[in-house]
């Protein structure tokens, strides 16, 4: 190891979750998909470049560098993180070294967590002396179950087999102030294959002693010198699919990890600092609860109802920093004036200038507040998740850091699983759909593609997502996803132009299925989704179309319940931001049975980020991904409200009858004139385009009407003389009805900011 890349490692620096103290540099455990091969350190003996006395010098100074009002309060409770440049109990002069600086963390520390990780095999006695200092102590065991017999080994040095892993975990049990927790690092395809061995792996490690388990990522970028070849074997795959990423955690691994931890009833986290928190009985010190990171760090974890209840308590005590604070913090960390604003709709600071990424991690210590930006200059191989998940990292070789990210532009819940493939047979038959009324009509001038947002594809997409993340949730005997996946594309192709606005008293959709689905060789699907016959499987569709649960699979119940759930959250959601009706007109009482946080300030704001961008952006890309990422969080929070994922959700009288209140008392008698009357002109839709041409096309409609576009229609209007050009305009949604015509129940006129 050079003298300069001893020098880039400093003695005592701020990563993500902890205060990280390296006295010590190189690492026997010699693993190949560390991310710090290039430094040397990989492999190496260890060196010890300060005495225990220096390190306690230096971590005095520096901790009594910061202290200062609220940001030493703060820091005090911040976790120290002994050796992450080496595995201290793999040589005795570590562990003898890491004793000596336990014994006065423990005596002049007391508010600081101390932590340590290895993969090594672990002593009772070692152990025993640490317990009887009397300090909370966390030992994260990193067992990555990757050296399976049969393949290379990607870990080289003397590591622990998961049988030993286990056995260094059952002598904690006896201990107090010692706690394990389970490192699994990094997830791949080969570690976390499928649902069983998920269950098999945490099981293990619950039974053997561990608190948690955290679930992280292979690390990728300039930092890991993994081979094409060595990816290969530690993920199964082509490690081009994840190139772009500083991180690749698969999908699937991570659904499988998720819905086992909740079979196995065992806590599962994505960051280090939830288990910290865990382990330390307070809230998560880094702000994992907060939105944005709360939907895809927080809320998908399987965390016990105690913790949970800890962090919303912190969540629910938020301030907002005045001037003079931000000023003071300024100065505190040596920022230009001017360099930290509070933004209001973000619910965090913003960064007015680049910052170094010790520095931004230094501010997410000190402040409780969300932090965001103009960007974060890494100083390590790895940037770390709170960078990361905003999107502040400054990429290498950039001439400037990217811009302040937008308000609302955040990653939905599980916005890192796979995309759900629409079944090959059925692709152009779901691209039809984009054409086809969903909320509103999608009739457009080119001049202005709003009415886009609104097409049916969409809400069949999120009926397949929806359907998709039920069924990995829903702790029963497996299910045939390909079924669900199939059942959810499918179950709405053979509508007409303007859907409900003109199939009303006109169209059976339930009983043309089995016309449509032959016509377009649909049919031949059943055996290859596991149907007795082709009979079963369009009893299936017809069931899911007309909504009668009775003689269902448990798939096409499944998908039946996604296509409910999914209608109930989708419409006042775009009621609100997509045809600019005011939040209040979802009465309080509704807004509880939908689960809908309403009187959340960040729901509010995020709701008139999503308006904003469709009327004043109209920028339809955007307000469609994050239009998902609100569906899908409130779709999941109504679910579970609810307790809808056992196999008996949809027969419950109790959810039959919040149905009728959601649909009838509120949906139609409330929504429904709006989307369908005022503003897509339903009634003339009817009298002057629809009727009209049934007389002419007659007993052919059907075939016709469910294999053209909306578009198509009005043509055909015009082809048949009913309509003259000129006229088509009037057909068009009027999307701004309500700011023209009702501007007191305008959300974007009345929302108060």
């Amino acid at each position: 190891m050079t003298e300069d890349q001893r020098e880039s490692v400093p003695l005592i620096s701020e990563h993500d979750t902890w205060i990280s103290i390296d006295p010590i540099l190189g690492c026997p455990a010699n693993c190949r998909y560390c991310y710090l091969g290039p430094l040397a350190l990989r492999g190496r003996k260890p060196a010890f470049r300060a005495s225990v006395d220096e390190l306690i010098q230096c971590v005095d100074n520096y901790l009594g560098s910061r202290n200062s009002s609220d940001t030493y309060r703060r820091l005090s409770r911040m976790p120290i993180c002994f050796g992450n440049y080496t595995d201290t109990f793999m040589y005795g002069a570590g562990v003898d070294y890491f004793m000596k600086y336990a014994t006065w963390h423990a005596k002049h520390l007391t508010t600081h967590p101390l932590c340590v990780v290895t993969k090594a095999r672990l002593s009772y006695g070692d152990l025993t002396m640490l317990d009887q200092l009397g300090h909370k102590i966390l030992v994260f065991l990193s067992q990555s179950f990757l050296n399976t017999q049969g393949v290379r080994r990607p870990e080289l040095g003397p590591t622990s087999t998961p049988e030993e892993t286990a056995g260094s975990l059952r002598l904690f049990r006896s201990l107090r102030n010692v706690r394990p927790v389970h490192f699994l690092r990094p997830v791949t395809r080969r570690s976390v294959p499928s649902l069983d061995a998920a269950v098999r792996l945490l099981t293990q490690m619950r039974d053997a002693g561990a608190v948690a388990t955290v679930a992280v990522g292979l690390k990728l970028g300039a930092g890991v010198d993994l081979s094409a070849d060595d990816a290969d074997i530690l993920l199964g795959e082509d490690i081009s699919i994840a190139e772009s990423a500083p991180e690749y955690f698969p999908a699937q691994a991570r659904r499988n990890l998720l819905k086992a931890a909740r079979i196995v009833g065992y806590p599962v986290y994505f960051n280090t600092s939830c288990a910290v928190a865990l382990v330390t009985e307070g809230a998560e010190e880094l702000g994992t609860w907060r939105v944005p990171m709360r939907w895809a760090r927080c809320e998908p974890c399987n965390c016990p109802a105690s913790q949970r209840a800890r962090c919303d308590a912190r969540r629910s005590s938020q301030t907002t920093p005045t001037g003079g604070e931000l000023s003071n913090l300024t100065s505190r960390f040596d920022l230009p004036v001017g360099s930290l604003n509070w933004i209001e709709s973000e619910s965090a600071i913003c960064l007015q200038s680049p910052v170094g990424q010790y520095t931004f991690n230094r501010l997410v210590h000190a402040l409780p507040y969300r932090v965001v930006g103009r960007g974060v200059e890494p100083e390590e191989a790895w940037v770390g998740s709170f960078v990361r998940e905003a999107e502040l990292a400054v990429k290498p070789g950039s001439e400037s850091p990217r811009a302040t990210l937008p308000t609302g532009s955040v990653l939905p819940p599980f916005a890192n699983d796979e995309q759900i493939d629409i079944p090959a047979e059925m692709k152009d038959l779901v691209e039809r759909l984009r054409s086809i009324t969903g909320f509103i009509t999608t009739l457009h001038d080119i001049s202005d593609v709003r009415p886009l947002v609104f097409g049916r594809y969409y809400h069949v997409r999120r009926v397949a997502w929806l359907a998709s993340w039920l069924s990995d949730f829903q702790e029963r005997a497996a299910l045939n996803s390909s079924r669900v996946a199939w059942l959810a594309w499918a179950h709405d192709l053979n509508r007409w132009p303007f859907a409900h606005n003109s199939e009303k008293g006109r169209f059976d959709q339930t009983a043309d299925l089995g016309r449509f689905i032959r016509a377009t060789s649909l049919i031949s699907s059943w055996e290859s989704l596991g149907y007795r016959d082709d009979k079963s499987l369009l009893a299936d569709l017809e069931g899911i179309v007309s909504k009668q649960i009775s003689n269902l699979s448990p798939e096409a119940a499944l998908v039946l319940l996604a296509d409910v759930v999914s209608g109930f959250i989708e419409d006042p959601l775009l009621a609100i931001t997509g045809i600019d009706l005011r939040l209040e007109m979802i009465p309080a009482d509704v807004g509880r049975e939908l689960a809908f946080p309403l009187q959340d300030r960040e729901f509010a704001e995020r709701l008139y980020g999503l308006n904003v961008l469709l009327y004043e952006n109209r920028d339809v890309t955007r307000f469609v991904h994050e239009f998902d990422a609100i569906f899908q969080r409130c779709a999941v929070s109504f679910i579970l409200a609810h307790s809808l994922t056992s196999e008996d959700a949809l027969g419950r009288q109790s959810f039959s009858a919040l149905r009728s209140r959601v649909k009838e008392g509120f949906l139609r008698a409330t929504l429904f004139p709006y989307n369908n009357e005022r503003i897509s002109h339903g009634s003339r839709l009817r009298a002057e385009l629809v009727n009209p041409l049934l007389g002419i096309l007659g007993s052919d409609m059907a075939r016709i009407f469910t294999t053209i576009h909306e578009d198509e229609l009005l043509v055909m209007a015009v082809e048949n003389e009913l309509i003259t050009a000129d006229r088509c305009v009037n057909y068009i949604p009027e999307l701004d009805y309500v700011m023209t015509h009702e501007p007191q129940n305008s959300f974007r006129n009345t929302y108060d900011r």
